[in-house]
C-alpha cells in the first residue's frame, strides 16, 4: 500500500503546487505571486522611513502575514481570520532573517514560522 503524505491544513496548495501570496508595498499597492527576487527592493522601501507608510508586508492566502518595520521589527498575525492567537512580534532581526521569514510565508511553511520565539502583541 502506498504511503500517503498529508499536509497540515495551513499549507494550502493550488493547482500545480503553487501557493498564493501577496506583497504589500509602503504605497499600499499589492503584487500577487511576485518573484522572491523582489524582497530586497521591498525591504528597501522600509529603509525610506516614510512616517505615513512605515511598513511592508507579505501575506499568505490564508491570511497569515509578516509585517516589516524599521530597525528589524517584525509582526506576525492573521489579518483575515479570528484566531485564538493574537499578533506577535520579534525585534532587531537582520535583513537576512527577515527575508527568511518572508520566504517561508511565500512558500506556505507556517509551522516553521511558528517555531520562532515570538513575543506577544505588536511591541
Amino acid at each position: 500500500m502506498p504511503v500517503r503524505v498529508l499536509r497540515p491544513h495551513h499549507e494550502i496548495r493550488l493547482e500545480g503546487g503553487r501557493v498564493n501570496f501577496f506583497i504589500m508595498h509602503t504605497s499600499g499597492e499589492e503584487d500577487t505571486n511576485p518573484s522572491l527576487a523582489v524582497l530586497d527592493s521591498l525591504l528597501d522601501e522600509v529603509d525610506g522611513r516614510d512616517p505615513e507608510h512605515p511598513d511592508v508586508a507579505i501575506r499568505h492566502e490564508n491570511g497569515w502575514t509578516i509585517g516589516v518595520f524599521t530597525r528589524g521589527r517584525v509582526i506576525w498575525e492573521n489579518v483575515e481570520e479570528n484566531q485564538d492567537v493574537g499578533p506577535r512580534h520579534l525585534l532587531g532581526l537582520s535583513r537576512p532573517e527577515i527575508k527568511t521569514l518572508m520566504t517561508l510565508v511565500a512558500r506556505g511553511r507556517m509551522s516553521e514560522i511558528e517555531s520562532y520565539p515570538w513575543l506577544p502583541g505588536y511591541q
